[in-house]
């Protein structure tokens, strides 16, 4: 996977591109989050309330799959699956970026936990995940442009 430019932003260039994101605006501070199967660049922002929210920026060429799949992410949302909540989707940086920003949800990554646990416990897990891919059937078919079974995203669900 190749690295985004967005990736290589100066502090200063990624404060003046969340201060174009109204719901970000006068957020305290905001760290780089370098994990997930996306090739979104994301970041955690930390809010002056004390709440922190995931801000995942993609380039502008993206936009109908990005608004495909944060709509999907808003359809997830109603069926009471632990996840981080659908909050904005616009356009920043001048026309030239895409921003999907979301609740900030805390948690481990599966990849490090599931290792840890017993064949048992990572069976009880499957069976949870089966339960959520089975409860997200009633999301409406998403447009094919979307890839692979619902998103590519960092919070995604794959059956």
């Amino acid at each position: 996977m190749a690295s985004s430019p967005l990736k290589n932003l100066t502090k200063e260039e990624l404060d003046d591109l969340l201060e174009q994101i109204p719901s970000v605006r006068g957020f305290q501070s905001a760290e780089l989050v370098d994990k997930g199967w996306s090739t979104d660049v994301k970041f955690r922002v930390h809010m002056q309330s004390g709440d922190d929210l995931l801000l995942r920026l993609a380039e502008f060429f993206e936009l109908d799959r990005k608004k495909a799949e944060f709509e999907t992410i808003q359809q997830f949302s109603k069926l009471g699956i632990p996840m981080s909540q659908p909050l904005d989707f616009g356009i920043c940086g001048g026309g030239s970026r895409i921003y999907t920003l979301l609740s900030w949800q805390e948690g481990n990554d599966a990849e490090v936990v599931l290792p840890t646990l017993s064949e048992h416990q990572q069976r009880r897990h499957c069976v949870t995940a089966e339960t959520v891919g089975w409860t997200s059937l009633s999301v409406p078919e998403q447009p094919a442009s979307m890839g692979p079974p619902f998103f590519d995203g960092g919070n995604c669900i794959k059956p």
